[in-house]
């Protein structure tokens, strides 16, 4: 329960960083996001 919150918490905020282009953001977006559409298939946004 606490992890969803934390990654939808940091999915946002990591991924506007991404976008601007952090790579240092993408390395922690990339796999984290990885895992939620794995684990959480059903809670894809």
């Amino acid at each position: 329960m606490m992890t969803e919150k934390m990654f939808k918490e940091l999915d946002q905020s990591e991924l506007e960083k991404t976008i601007g282009g952090k790579n240092k953001d993408f390395l922690i977006v990339g796999p984290f996001d990885w895992l939620k559409k794995n684990h959480k298939p059903t809670k894809h946004a």
